[in-house]
């Protein structure tokens, strides 16, 4: 088995993938606290957000193939108060990381990024949020790295599963369980976007890694949605009405994808539409 070191594991798509990269590598999760019972997934205990570039480096076995860095900042919503990690996070450790690879002849690294950097408002973008710019930005870093190892840039669209507590969808199941008003920003539908089934996310990532695919990727479904069908169809699944404010001072936004290199693989993968991943999906869990 190739041996591979993953960071974010025990977060929502870490929780989708981490049964499928016991089945085809030797997994080494650097991660906070022990939830998993996989043969091949080995806990190493680490606080990214808090330890020394000395301490994570020290941490990482010998004869790592490929590095996946799924991480995310739990602050990613608190700024300016938590900016410095969501910076670490999303800028400072990966780029330790790369190094790394460098110095010790990984083959490769993943790296995840957002779909909200692709967001459009008219023909304006609207990258003003700092999440986003951190992410943005580390894009353009490790793509300077693509001569000396394999890189590959994953774009992640609004994930959602039966084992997210958190994200958009989530969130709108909360507020109109709640009776709360659904705000529609511009007009009538309000954002069109793009939301991707974690499962889905995780098989393309297993199916990516086997295959040593590299490159930019957006991983999506090809259909859209907007906020107000979204809404709509989670309130009549949990037998609710829903109400909206539609904010006219907020212009409308869509996200928007580029599948041409995804659709080159369609016979080994499947982005499930919002209405098939909706279908089956368990709004309230524990």
């Amino acid at each position: 088995m190739r041996k591979i070191l993953v960071t974010g594991l025990t977060g929502h798509l870490g929780k989708n993938l981490a049964k499928k990269l016991n089945k085809y590598f030797d997994t080494y999760s650097l991660q906070r606290k022990k939830i998993f019972d996989y043969e091949n997934i080995k806990e190493i205990k680490c606080d990214l957000g808090k330890e020394s570039k000395e301490d994570i480096i020290k941490k990482i076995p010998k004869g790592i193939d490929t590095i996946l860095y799924l991480a995310q900042s739990r602050n990613y919503r608190n700024f300016p108060e938590k900016s410095k990690d969501i910076f670490n996070i999303n800028i400072k450790i990966p780029f330790w990381l790369l190094q790394y690879c460098l110095k010790n002849n990984i083959k490769r690294f993943i790296y995840t990024s957002t779909g909200e950097i692709k967001y459009s408002t008219k023909k304006k973008n609207r990258n003003n949020n700092f999440y986003q710019c951190t992410k943005f930005s580390f894009e353009k870093l490790i793509s300077n790295f693509d001569k000396y190892l394999d890189v590959s840039i994953l774009r992640l669209f609004y994930l959602y599963s039966n084992i997210e507590n958190n994200g958009l969808v989530n969130s709108l199941v909360n507020k109109i369980n709640n009776d709360e008003i659904i705000t529609l920003n511009g007009s009538r539908n309000g954002d069109l976007i793009h939301i991707t089934h974690a499962e889905d996310c995780a098989n393309f990532i297993l199916f990516i890694m086997r295959k040593n695919i590299s490159g930019i990727l957006d991983l999506a479904p090809q259909r859209r949605i907007s906020i107000r069908s979204l809404s709509e169809r989670i309130a009549k699944r949990i037998n609710k009405k829903v109400k909206f404010f539609i904010k006219k001072s907020e212009m409308s936004s869509e996200t928007c994808v580029s599948l041409k290199k995804t659709k080159k693989y369609k016979s080994n993968y499947k982005f499930r539409s919002p209405e098939e991943g909706l279908k089956k999906l368990n709004f309230f869990r524990n």
